[in-house]
């Protein structure tokens, strides 16, 4: 694997950005969705007015210019959420297992303390024992398992919910 850069994405990357996640969704089936859900008209929009405090979109550059993987991450703004954020990561068939994903994930947690997120929280198919290995090194836990919540193909699939709390070593201080 060549050299890339992992940056915020800007409106010119928004083409990559929907052609990698709808290249993953088709080829792999490893997300939980069939497309991306915007046009890449759409997405520029989305990356040029969205509030950086609520919404991060990062993108892993190869040398070459193309887009090998993205991060798409946005924190509640609604005052009971605010301390959460979502993410979802799609990194290039190709790119796997040469620390895009990890360069990612280092990225967006320095997002996430700026913003002051507490809590991380993220879905994977719970098949997809590479990813869940990249999450559990990046110090995120299951939470639950929501059996046979998606269909691919003929089969239901398990999803797993996985999640980190930030600062490190944090414990989450809530009632049982």
């Amino acid at each position: 694997m060549s050299a890339y850069t992992v940056r915020t994405a800007t409106p010119a990357d928004a083409s990559g950005f929907v052609a990698l996640v709808n290249r993953v969704a088709d080829h792999d089936q490893t997300l939980g969705i069939d497309r991306f859900p915007f046009t890449p008209e759409q997405e520029a929009q989305l990356l040029a007015s969205a509030d950086p405090s609520i919404y991060l979109s990062l993108v892993a550059v190869a040398e070459a210019g193309h887009v090998i993987g993205v991060l798409a991450a946005s924190r509640g703004s609604d005052s009971k959420l605010v301390h959460v954020s979502s993410l979802a990561i799609a990194v290039d068939e190709h790119a796997r297992g040469t620390g895009v994903g990890s360069a990612l994930l280092d990225a967006f947690f320095v997002w996430a303390r700026a913003v002051q997120v507490r809590k991380a929280t993220l879905s994977v198919l719970a098949n997809n024992a590479p990813a869940i290995r990249l999450f559990l090194r990046h110090g995120f836990l299951p939470e639950a398992t929501r059996r046979g919540q998606l269909r691919i193909g003929d089969d239901l699939r398990d999803e797993l919910l996985m999640a980190r709390w930030l600062p490190d070593g944090e414990v989450a201080r809530h009632a049982p």
